[in-house]
């Protein structure tokens, strides 16, 4: 009798145990990325990237995947004392799925480089949303294009340079060219490119959440 109440309590453990353990899961995968962004955009990492007016977002989007790692753990503990079925259970596997949902939420809310934003005027007006950080101007323009030249920015102070082709009629962007950042003689430099027309289009600037030292 003692064995198949111990089996039978076991397996009424189970369903807390795998609830436990996906939780837990969840907030170690994201401590992890969390760590590692913070660990990169304060440079740790010898790239001179150091982040700037972010730090407590940064901790605090932390504090819910620690959170899940501690509540999982406790289910794990107690997922022989408290059944599914029971009121108690039904909390507890709401709190699990609250904070694993958490988790996702303040991974997300970890500050990432803002892209530029192209605004229309005409044309119906649309916006885009850029894969550069920064538009420095437009290299050319035909009848149903645009093309923009600028930097996007990325962790560990690396960045690109980068050409980006829209359609005139919706934005919608046509093609992403990397560029070089070194030319073998000064006749191979293209010229600069010229300003974006304000009065046909609205250009937002993005951000990132680091800056480089070095």
């Amino acid at each position: 009798m003692a064995r198949g109440g111990v089996d039978r309590r076991d397996r009424r453990g189970q369903p807390m145990l795998a609830i436990g353990v996906l939780t837990a899961v969840s907030g170690l995968v994201g401590s992890g990325v969390v760590a590692y962004w913070y660990g990169t955009d304060m440079g740790w990492t010898g790239s001179g990237s150091l982040l700037v007016d972010s730090r407590e977002q940064a901790r605090a989007a932390a504090l819910m995947p620690v959170t899940a790692v501690l509540v999982g753990l406790v289910t794990v503990l107690v997922r022989r004392h408290v059944a599914l079925r029971t009121l108690a259970g039904v909390a507890v596997l709401l709190t699990n799925l609250f904070i694993t949902a958490g988790v996702a939420v303040a991974v997300a809310a970890y500050p990432q480089v803002r892209p530029a934003e192209l605004i229309a005027h005409e044309g119906g007006g649309w916006s885009t949303e850029l894969p550069v950080t920064e538009v420095w101007g437009v290299r050319s323009e035909t009848d149903d294009t645009i093309t923009l030249e600028g930097r996007a920015d990325r962790r560990s102070c690396d960045w690109e340079l980068r050409s980006v082709t829209l359609a005139l009629s919706n934005g919608e962007i046509l093609a992403v060219e990397a560029l070089p950042t070194a030319y073998a003689g000064p006749d191979e430099i293209p010229s600069e490119p010229t300003s974006v027309d304000l009065e046909r289009f609205e250009v937002r600037q993005g951000s990132a959440p680091f800056i480089c030292r070095s």
